[in-house]
């Protein structure tokens, strides 16, 4: 979206300056290298595959949509993918507008390294570090994501304390929109609440995702994130042009804590 839809200026009062937004986990599907292999951009698998200690182009060429579901390597494969997309575009000469830059979950480590603010090496470390954990996480709490469309946030709300009052697990994760809202929780407790969602002419829709993240079901994960993100120094601004914002900057950096 550009600053010119947000504010309704007037075409010619300004150039227009652009965001950009990197997605999470359950963008991956099988195959999703095959529109970069023949890019300039794709030696980076190489280089992504050496700092995770991952055969990136085998997951990204190969894989089938179970193995992507395992969170530490969903992760890379998006984060992957995200790098390719950003470098081609930056190459093709389309970034020179962009101000800001964001992502959901795992797209701010992406926003992270496309803002300059972390190299490649230390963003691709992180976020093996972060799937290494997350893994361990829904292992021990097995659980699942899914999205609430066609609901209020007050009536997702009610519905998941009725859900936690008969001792469910089951949590708000996100708030994507007033009509899209992410639940996490154990697979019981989200199908106990896609019953009730129903029942108040709701839809429930399942994630493609390894665990119930972004809940109290990853606050395990926590310790060896925030050791991660110990080690890496942040550039204090991006060298593209500024003010360069992304959420994951001040909160990954400063709170290793947060659920993952």
């Amino acid at each position: 979206m550009t600053d010119r839809e947000i504010t309704g200026a007037a075409p010619g009062d300004e150039a227009p300056r652009t965001a950009l937004v990197f997605p999470g986990q359950g963008a991956q599907k099988a195959g999703m290298g095959e529109a970069w292999r023949d890019t300039a951009s794709w030696a980076l698998v190489a280089e992504i595959s050496e700092y995770t200690g991952v055969d990136v182009e085998e997951l990204l060429l190969k894989a089938d949509d179970e193995t992507l579901r395992r969170t530490d390597l969903a992760q890379i494969a998006v984060f992957t993918t995200e790098v390719l997309a950003h470098r081609e575009a930056d190459a093709a000469g389309l970034l020179g507008g962009v101000v800001a830059c964001a992502g959901h979950s795992l797209g701010e480590y992406t926003a992270l390294h496309a803002a300059g603010a972390v190299p490649l090496a230390d963003t691709a470390r992180l976020v093996a570090a972060r799937g290494r954990a997350m893994r361990a996480c829904a292992e021990r709490s097995p659980g699942t994501m899914a999205a609430v469309v066609r609901l209020g946030p007050e009536t997702v709300e009610g519905l998941v304390a009725r859900v936690q009052e008969d001792g469910g697990q089951v949590w708000i994760a996100n708030v994507n929109a007033p009509g899209a809202i992410v639940l996490s929780g154990t697979a019981e407790a989200v199908d106990r609440l896609a019953e009730l969602a129903v029942e108040s002419e709701g839809k429930v829709i399942r994630l493609a995702v390894g665990g119930a993240f972004h809940s109290p079901l990853m606050a395990a994960a926590a310790d060896e994130v925030r050791e991660a993100l110990a080690a890496v120094d942040f550039a204090p601004s991006t060298p593209r042009s500024s003010p360069t914002w992304t959420p994951a900057r001040t909160r990954a950096a400063s709170t290793g804590g947060t659920w993952s």
